[in-house]
């Protein structure tokens, strides 16, 4: 077991929000709220703006996070709101942006860990590792993959998908390959290995 610095500190996405016992539609606070344990009358952490800016950008690191564990050999198969844990601490020092933190790999696979990965026959890397960098986030998530983020993220985005689409390619930039840019297209690879093997 680890100890992970600032976790301590830190409150759950879930724990960030109100969620319908019917429906489980999650409503994140409106309000700012305390990075910390309110009864702990001794914390000096900050306080989230809970605005849709904020959240959005606490989404985009978290999607960003994932693309560079997939080119890791690391995928996450279910996602669980009260697993991201946001802190302002960050190697024991104040973070200069909102800082989070995945908890609970249970639900997460491991490339070298699957039949695949194993046998010398097979592919020994996933697609994502044979790549030069992370595959762009819009190649990787639809909003239906990210369902337990709904409210987080904006509910129309659920009935409208483009909306979804438009602020990934704002966030992430276009889907183009070009020396310098974040993300590499894997579309684009994966025609490229395609070509290699015929």
């Amino acid at each position: 077991m680890e100890f992970i610095d600032g976790v301590s500190d830190g409150v759950s996405i879930e724990d960030l929000c109100e969620r319908e016992d019917e429906s489980g539609r999650l409503h994140p606070y409106a309000d700012p709220q305390p990075l910390y344990d309110i009864d702990d009358e001794s914390s000096e952490h900050g306080i989230l703006d809970m605005s849709d800016e904020s959240r959005l950008k606490i989404l985009a690191y978290i999607l960003e996070c994932f693309v560079r564990g997939f080119r890791c050999g690391i995928k996450y198969e279910d996602y669980y709101l009260e697993d991201f844990i946001i802190t302002d601490i960050r190697k024991g020092k104040k973070a200069w942006r909102p800082h989070v933190i995945k908890v609970n790999h249970s639900h997460c696979r491991v490339w070298q860990a699957t039949c695949k990965g194993k046998d010398p026959q097979r592919q020994r890397k996933s697609d994502n590792q044979r790549l030069p960098r992370p595959v762009h986030p819009a190649d990787h998530f639809t909003i239906r993959d990210l369902c337990d983020f709904t409210g987080w993220s904006p509910y129309e985005w659920w009935h409208d998908e483009a909306k979804f689409e438009a602020w990934l390619l704002e966030a992430f930039g276009p889907k183009i390959e070009y020396n310098g840019h974040r993300f590499q297209r894997f579309s684009l690879i994966a025609i490229r290995f395609s070509d290699l093997s015929e």
